[in-house]
């Protein structure tokens, strides 16, 4: 049976604080959710400590800095250390077995395992996570750290496949770490949403870092390396979240591409020679609703490429620091504290390592643990070369949209200064028609009341007039109905003579005395 010492579960837990575009609101639902991984009694803290505007690193906890537990009767034991990370919130969930000196099965990882799920009430990461394996060897071993670490493995990721996932192992203090990582995006073709997945519905992505080491003591100092890999995986999984994000962003922005083109066309045919209103609104609301959708999606795309490339630049120095740090820890122990500072004077140890004595202090370091971890440099590799190479030659090729967007625009304002101009027209012949039909009508009332002094008051007087009696002659009016028959003829004669002569002087002062 495979057996470790003190077998222990780091979990490295990233959960977003506040985007780019979020609204107060947003924010505190991003809080909300981070607060739940935490135990209720250190929960207020955050509101404590997490009050700066722009904090690259900030214990959430203060001077106290974790939080301990233990759990069933004292068996397992471990500790929270939740930290600030500029826009990120970071967790660090540690568990052991309570117990440095006796070997337990490597299974009890799986219920290393449940106890943090329980913990975190399983409640997942909306960044990312990264889960380290520790323990050390018992000294009648006689497995080889890599079949122990399939063990491992195997107990904590039971669907886990070794040899696809392996990616490449190292050393620090003496013991040998071993990287695995499994990594998928899976969207759909025709998703078409207004919000933004999560992170869970569109990428799998198990990253499980395995360190054995050969004794306690290297075993305890690496425990203090647990703040460095803090760091680390944070800029890790924030690339990966970054990327994809970026891959959500170019399928809508794809088929918003399609959109606009569509608009564009739509528009032409519409508008000329002669813009046809009723067909052009709906068509201007969803081109307007496209453009903005778009031009604020390729912000967005654009922000994801500009974090990947900020993150795989933190990555890389973040790991340089991790280096450093360890050299130090296998120099340390070579010298008196008094003379330590020494080894580490830059100008002195490049005057050491060309010297006589590079060969002696290089065979002394080595025997304080070999050094090599340079299969985290793999991540970085192959971040430039396909992630942020992907992700740059598909803002290029999204980028034209940009001015699609200014021709969709000019097509829009073009419409618009049509649709202005023919509403002009259609105000000023309402206007010019309510002139006409105003003094028109004035007119008509004028007549209507001087009428009654007209000599033709009585049946017999309207017959002896003109109009009276061509009314009574050719259009059988009776005699009875003559006299207000013909002051009608008159009223409507006069208001359709005023309405002329106002149409008259409007269209002589549009035509020739406005020009």
């Amino acid at each position: 049976m495979t057996e470790l010492i003190y077998p222990t579960i780091n979990l490295f837990l990233y959960d977003l604080r506040d985007g780019l575009g979020q609204n107060p609101e947003e924010i505190v639902n991003n809080h909300n959710k981070f607060k739940q991984k935490l135990p209720e009694n250190i929960r207020d803290s955050l509101l404590q400590f997490d009050t700066e505007f722009d904090a690259e690193y900030v214990e959430i906890l203060g001077n106290q800095r974790i939080e301990r537990f233990k759990a069933s009767g004292g068996l397992y034991e471990g500790y929270f250390y939740p930290v600030r990370l500029g826009d990120t919130y970071g967790l660090l969930l540690d568990c052991s077995i309570n117990n440095q000196v006796t070997p337990y099965p490597i299974n009890c990882f799986a219920n290393l395992k449940t106890q943090i799920d329980n913990k975190l009430k399983r409640q997942s990461a909306t960044i990312g996570q990264t889960w380290m394996l520790t323990g050390h060897l018992p000294n009648n071993s006689s497995r080889t750290s890599e079949s122990v670490a399939q063990a491992c493995y195997n107990a904590l990721m039971p669907n886990g496949n070794w040899q696809q996932d392996f990616q490449g192992q190292g050393h620090l203090l003496g013991g040998t770490l071993f990287e695995l990582w499994r990594y998928r995006l899976s969207m759909k073709e025709d998703t078409r949403s207004s919000l933004p997945p999560n992170l869970q519905s569109i990428q799998e992505n198990h990253h499980v870092i395995i360190a054995l080491y050969p004794d306690a003591i290297a075993h305890q100092k690496a425990a203090e390396f647990n703040f460095d890999w803090m760091r680390l995986f944070c800029y890790r999984n924030k690339i990966l979240w970054a990327s994809a994000q970026s891959r959500y962003l170019k399928q809508q922005l794809k088929a918003d591409f399609v959109l606009l083109q569509k608009g564009i066309t739509d528009l032409r045919k519409v508008s000329y020679p002669k813009p046809k209103l009723k067909l052009l609104t709906p068509i201007l609301e969803e081109a307007q609703n496209t453009l903005s959708r778009y031009s604020i999606n390729i912000s967005y795309f654009d922000y994801q490429l500009r974090n990947i490339e900020i993150n795989l630049d933190n990555y890389k120095k973040r790991l340089v620091t991790l280096q450093e740090k360890a050299d130090r820890e296998r120099v340390n122990p070579l010298f008196p504290k008094e003379l330590s500072f020494l080894i580490q004077n830059p100008a002195l140890t490049s005057l050491i390592s060309n010297s006589a004595l590079s060969p002696f202090l290089s065979q002394l370091t080595n025997s304080q643990g070999s050094l090599d971890l340079k299969f985290l440099e793999k991540f970085s590799n192959d971040v430039e070369n396909k992630y942020l190479m992907q992700v740059q030659k598909d803002y290029e090729n999204l980028s034209p949209g940009e001015k699609l967007l200014e021709g969709l625009m000019n097509s829009i304002n073009s419409v618009r200064s049509l649709i202005e101009i023919d509403q002009q027209e259609r105000d000023r012949n309402l206007q010019s028609t309510v002139a006409i039909l105003g003094v028109g009508l004035a007119g008509g009332s004028v007549v209507a009341s001087v009428c009654t002094q007209f000599p033709i008051d009585t049946p017999d007087k309207a017959l002896a007039h003109p109009v009276g009696h061509a009314l009574n002659s050719y259009l059988h009016v009776p005699p009875d109905w003559v006299v207000s028959a013909t002051s009608g003829v008159f009223i409507v004669s006069a208001t359709i003579l005023f309405g002329l002569l106002t149409w008259l002087v409007i269209w002589l002062w549009e035509h020739f005395f406005k020009q």
